[in-house]
Order: C-alpha cells, then structure tokens, then sequence
C-alpha cells in the first residue's frame, strides 16, 4: 500500500500565510520523505540562484520547482522537463530531460482524507534556509 503524504509550504513572514498544498502519493515515510523535502529544497534555491531569481523565494515559486523537478526520472530526479524546445537530446542547452513522464508532487486542494503524513516546510525570510516539521496525519496513532 502506499504511503500518502501532503507537504504544506508556508511563508512566515506573511501574516496572512496561505500555504500552497502538494500531494505525494507514494513513499511518504519520514526516513524517505525528509531527505527528499532537503533535497528538492536545496535544488529549488540552487536554479533560483543560478537564475538571479533569490528573491523569489516563496511557497510559490517552491512548490511550482517541485512539481517540475519531480517528474519522473530516476535517473537523475532533479532536471526539469523541456518544455521549450523540441525532443533532441543532442541539443547544445542546458541540460534538462528530452521526455519526462509524471510529476511525483501535484498540487492540491484542501487535505486528503487518506493521508499518512503531513509535512510542513516554513521558508524563512533568509533565502534559502527553511524548517521542516513532520507529523502524522491520524492524530490518535
């Protein structure tokens, strides 16, 4: 059976924080999912970085790099999907995959009634650093 879980993004900074909601569906046990949540954090400020883009360091911005950096590729899970230019792997650009499948983060809604896990991911004000709490989504376990 698989182990859903839902990763909330907040901004702390904001008083009216809104977080943006994803669902992972798969493997949301905390021994597999907060490595996972480290990773794609540190990659998401690393392209904001390498684009000149620090400043957007919100739940938005996040969230968006996590649905495109998890498409799925096990070969090397954090390139993005070309969108922008035809399937030639040959292509003199940066790299990026050719042909990609599903995103393993999607958005979503409102919380699932079938969740597991809830994970919340506070990005604080300093690009690139954040906090990361984890709980279960069944209070009475």
């Amino acid at each position: 059976m698989s182990t859903r879980c839902c990763v909330r993004i907040h901004n702390p900074e904001h008083d009216n924080d809104c977080p943006v909601l994803l669902y992972h569906q798969h493997d949301g046990y905390q021994e597999f999912m907060l490595p996972k949540l480290e990773k794609f954090l540190q990659a998401s400020y690393d392209h904001l970085v390498q684009r000149t883009y620090d400043y957007a360091w919100n739940s938005s911005m996040v969230a968006a790099l996590f649905v495109l950096f998890s498409v799925e590729d096990h070969a090397d899970p954090l390139i993005p999907f070309c969108t922008d230019r035809p399937d030639n792997p040959e292509a003199p650009h940066d790299k990026c995959r050719p042909n990609g499948g599903l995103p393993e983060f999607l958005p979503c809604g409102g919380l699932y009634d079938n969740l597991e896990y809830i994970y919340d991911i506070w990005l604080l004000p300093v690009s690139g650093e954040f906090r990361i709490e984890s709980r279960s989504a069944n209070p009475q376990e």
